[in-house]
């Protein structure tokens, strides 16, 4: 779906969870973008385990960015 809208250029499926900066430059990544519907405990878990942000390259070079989504569909929501 992301895919669809004109201003996506390209979708990195199958993403490795930390954002290197060996991925922004083989993949020339100009934006990293998370909800902030995005699970808060599945980042400070994530944090736990790797003992660090996977986020951290992306927000030093300031290429990060929380977009604010009002609300969201899940399979609990439609079923």
């Amino acid at each position: 779906m992301v895919l669809a809208n004109k201003y996506v250029d390209d979708v990195l499926i199958g993403a490795p969870f930390e954002i290197t900066e060996d991925l922004i430059k083989t993949f020339n990544i100009h934006h990293v973008v998370q909800s902030n519907m995005y699970e808060q405990e599945v980042l400070n878990s994530a944090i736990e385990v790797m003992k660090a942000d996977p986020y951290a390259v992306p927000k030093a070079k300031g290429i990060f960015e929380t977009i604010e989504v009002d609300n969201y569909i899940t399979a609990e929501t439609i079923s």
